[in-house]
């Protein structure tokens, strides 16, 4: 474990139960930086006396109660009157639902951990903390809060590699001369058979292992030397590993760190997603301002996608997902089996991409992006179309977000 830092940082932590407060003080007692306060209370029972000592302190504890709203106030509270000169954890009961997890996220907490709680949680915790006030404290060069936008395969063999790139690419364009043009990272996230880098004719790197392995040493600048840059588009891609790394090996807290560096050096941020449920997607799908599942309209396919969906039912509560639909072949009066796809799936298919083979073929093989190859082109019409609409929401959602 990476040492703590030398600077003493205080810390106050309140604790529900017998068993949180155990091992916050363990973990705290073996972190020499730290000047820690434990309190034995719940959220919405500290006076104000606690109240003052809180807004004073570096980094906040706090074992929450999802299902007590008054908690979930005044952790919103909390957060908002320490931004900006703070760091938060809050820690939830065992099975507290990822629809709950998200709500706290959202409060703009720092890190939310599960219970049973381990002391090298609770270390890991405090030492993202460190970094997060590091950074908040260092002299901002401007500030971006990107949209994170996943694209998953309800089927293997959907092209959502293909319209993830796409689009992310379609996104870097300027709307005038003058436009600086929009920031877009591409993260491929199919760490052991990810191809973002081969399709796009880049040269291969292995910068993502090195941020697996070492997630301590993750920060802007590691961030930004690990990116490839999409010389024709101006899109940076962070390549899935050279050599396949079991799917297990990312955590939690590196993709976490990962999307928030992210957030905050770029307009977009695209996510090709991993084609298998992952321990290390909840954290993801808590971030994710849109999620696009692809499927094609066949009996297979239909039928994965459903099961995929009826997986993530709960934790997709409250986050916006269109199912889109790729290689669909228009017949005039055969509309009726797009309703039977959509009835099969138990919701609307909310996006079609055309099938459009000897294009796609053709920019797979020479490792030049439809958009940019053949932008006039049915299925290149059809990803402009796409992305304006992605876009759209995107603006809307975080204007009724910020009213």
């Amino acid at each position: 474990m990476r040492a703590a830092s030398t600077k003493t940082q205080s810390v106050i932590a309140i604790a529900r139960t017998p068993a949180v407060e155990s091992v916050l003080r363990e973990a705290f007692g073996s972190q020499k930086s730290l000047a820690s306060e434990l309190h034995r209370s719940s959220l919405s029972q500290i006076n104000g006396k606690i109240f003052e000592t809180i807004d004073k302190a570096d980094i906040l504890f706090v074992d929450l109660d999802p299902n007590d709203e008054r908690e979930i106030a005044t952790l919103d509270q909390l957060v908002s009157e320490r931004q900006g000169h703070g760091a938060m954890v809050a820690t939830v009961p065992e099975g507290c639902s990822l629809a709950q997890i998200r709500k706290i996220v959202r409060t703009g907490v720092d890190d939310v951990l599960p219970q049973p709680l381990g002391t090298s949680d609770v270390q890991d915790a405090l030492q993202l903390c460190e970094r997060r006030l590091a950074e908040r404290r260092r002299p901002a060069a401007g500030e971006i809060d990107g949209h994170v936008v996943g694209f998953m395969r309800g089927r293997g063999g959907a092209g959502t590699t293909t319209l993830a790139l796409n689009t992310a690419i379609a996104l870097t364009r300027k709307k005038r001369r003058k436009d600086p043009g929009k920031r877009v990272l591409l993260i491929d996230l199919d760490l052991q058979f990810g191809d973002c880098d081969l399709l796009l004719d880049l040269e291969p790197r292995n910068s993502m292992l090195e941020i697996i392995r070492h997630p301590e040493r993750l920060d802007q600048a590691l961030l930004m030397g690990a990116v490839v840059k999409h010389e024709a588009s101006g899109l940076d891609v962070l390549p899935s590993p050279q050599d396949p790394v079991p799917i297990e090996a990312m955590t939690g807290a590196t993709i976490t760190h990962l999307l928030e560096l992210a957030c905050a050096n770029y307009d977009y941020v695209i996510l090709d997603m991993p084609p298998a449920l992952t321990n290390w997607l909840e954290p993801i799908l808590a971030r994710l301002d849109k999620l696009y599942l692809l499927t094609r309209l066949d009996v297979p396919s239909i039928r994965q996608t459903r099961r995929m969906m009826d997986i993530l039912a709960e934790d997709l509560m409250g986050l916006p997902l269109d199912v889109v639909l790729n290689r669909y072949v228009y017949r005039f009066m055969q509309g009726g089996k797009l309703r039977q796809g959509a009835k099969a799936l138990g919701r609307q298919i909310n996006h079609t991409l055309p099938e459009d083979t000897d294009v796609a073929r053709h920019c797979v093989d020479s490792g030049t992006p439809v958009i940019l190859e053949k932008p006039r082109s049915k299925l290149g019409r059809a990803i402009t179309k796409f992305t304006a609409s992605m876009v759209a929401e995107l603006i809307k959602a975080r204007e009724r977000a910020d009213a």
